[in-house]
């Protein structure tokens, strides 16, 4: 059982339940997102989590990879997309993997 992070109370049961029952256990979709009325605790606990994220175009967070390899000089890095359906996630990584394959140059 994962941990109770204090999203669910009496007022947002429905909501959360409504989450959790969303086909094939993606993401609510965007305009779900933006027209959920958070608490004051979930909004703190979504910027903490999504800090950790790389957002923005192909370039952008091919860019931040880039980084994170100068950074690091792993062997590997893994990546897990999020995202509101299996469309999404497919259109991150060819986004990513164009990137890459356009030759472009690990930043310095």
């Amino acid at each position: 059982m994962p941990p109770d992070l204090g999203l669910r109370n009496e007022s947002n049961t429905n909501d959360a339940e409504h989450a959790c029952a969303h086909k094939n256990d993606s993401l609510l979709p965007p305009e779900e997102v933006e027209n959920y009325p958070a608490t004051l605790n979930e909004s703190q606990i979504l910027d903490v989590y999504t800090q950790r994220f790389v957002n923005g175009s192909g370039a952008d967070v091919a860019a931040a990879l880039d980084r994170l390899y100068e950074q690091t000089q792993v062997d590997e890095i893994m990546l897990v997309t999020m995202g509101s359906s299996r469309a999404v996630h497919v259109r991150t990584l060819e986004l990513i993997a164009q990137h890459y394959q356009a030759g472009v140059p690990v930043t310095s």
